[in-house]
């Protein structure tokens, strides 16, 4: 449906207007809690999926205002999208973010409503500013739980750059500095067999259900990568196996082992590239491995001649029991495709035939 931008001004006239007013704090917002039923409704969703922070304030909009909610539907999915990036980036008053925490931190409900909020959205994504491309195709990965395949439009994955700011409630937004905070954290390790073959979901470090993975979407959208960690147990293996690297321990140090015999010791850490395609996927499986075929880097080092890849590189550190960190150069659409799966448990089903784009170089 069409949306003027007078409607659009005045829709997120409303919202600042209510969301940059004083707020009683004392109490939670009325019909919250059937709010937290209603997460899966088209508005609602896109709203969460920008992040707690956006769907409270969407919440406390339409409970002020409730008129807002039909303007809202009738919205197509770029001016709701514009929407919620507006909203999402509204200086809000103080009182919305201690509101925010009393009802979903401190109060006697508020870690079940966490739980129902963390089931249904990820860590804070960004917020919708970057035009889309076109996706290449990944296959379906192989998976342990029997899940509805839910076929996805590639023009309609969002891609999402963050603001390099951070507000007064904490929201993680994203700086330039050496130690960015990650776009989505610690998805649930259940998941993982939507992306992973069997050994490395095995081999994956977890905290609880939580598993050691990390996204980043930096302004530089050619550094958009995916990290992980591998237990400790699993170090000499993965290096030997994608990188052609003998790593051995000598007491509480690990150590490189060249062919001829002699060693290195791992001071600090050290950093392996150079990765043949075929190990990628013969480890990391089909998933992986077509995503990094289709990374824009990757495509770069094929036009010069370049048999192996830096689109993936092994951190390994020298102290015995720390884990590896495996790092994944990713073009921003294909990871957020990722994402879908790993941090929201969906087995997308992706159509070759919609793709505008030439098959990925191999």
């Amino acid at each position: 449906m069409f949306s003027g931008p007078d409607q659009l001004r005045s829709i997120i006239g409303d919202f600042k207007n209510i969301l940059t007013a004083e707020h009683q704090v004392s109490k939670a917002p009325t019909g919250l809690d059937t709010a937290l039923e209603c997460l899966q409704d088209p508005v609602p969703s896109a709203f969460l999926i920008a992040g707690v922070d956006a769907w409270f304030s969407y919440l406390l909009a339409t409970n002020a205002k409730p008129q807002l909610k039909a303007p809202l539907q009738a919205l197509s999915v770029a001016d709701l999208k514009t929407v919620v990036s507006e909203v999402s980036q509204i200086d809000v008053h103080t009182t919305v973010q201690d509101l925010r925490r009393h009802a979903l931190e401190s109060s006697h409900r508020g870690g079940s409503r966490q739980t129902i909020l963390a089931s249904n959205e990820s860590s804070d994504p960004p917020h919708p500013k970057r035009p889309r491309l076109d996706l290449a195709c990944l296959q379906q990965p192989p998976s342990r739980q029997t899940t509805a395949v839910e076929a996805i439009n590639p023009s309609e994955i969002p891609i999402y750059p963050m603001p390099d700011i951070v507000d007064q409630a904490g929201t993680r937004f994203r700086t330039n500095d050496d130690n960015p905070q990650p776009d989505y954290d610690r998805p649930e390790a259940g998941n993982l067999p939507f992306v992973f073959p069997d050994y490395i979901c095995e081999a994956i470090s977890k905290d609880g259900k939580k598993a050691a993975i990390q996204a980043f979407f930096p302004p530089d959208p050619t550094q958009t990568r995916l990290v992980l960690d591998i237990a400790a147990r699993d170090v000499q293996h993965i290096a030997r196996e994608l990188f052609g690297t003998y790593i051995r321990e000598e007491g509480q140090q690990r150590v490189v082992v060249f062919a001829h015999g002699s060693t290195m010791k791992i001071k600090g850490s050290v950093l392996f590239e150079g990765v043949e395609t075929t190990a990628v996927s013969r480890i990391l499986g089909d998933t992986i491995s077509t995503a990094l075929q289709h990374s824009p880097q990757r495509g770069e080092e094929l036009e010069t001649g370049k048999r192996l890849s830096d689109c993936m590189s092994l951190e390994v550190w020298g102290v015995v029991d720390r884990p590896c960190r495996l790092s994944f150069v990713l073009a921003p659409e294909i990871l957020s495709l990722i994402i879908r799966r790993l941090w929201h448990g969906q087995a997308v089903d992706i159509n070759p035939q919609s793709f505008l784009i030439s098959p990925p170089l191999t």
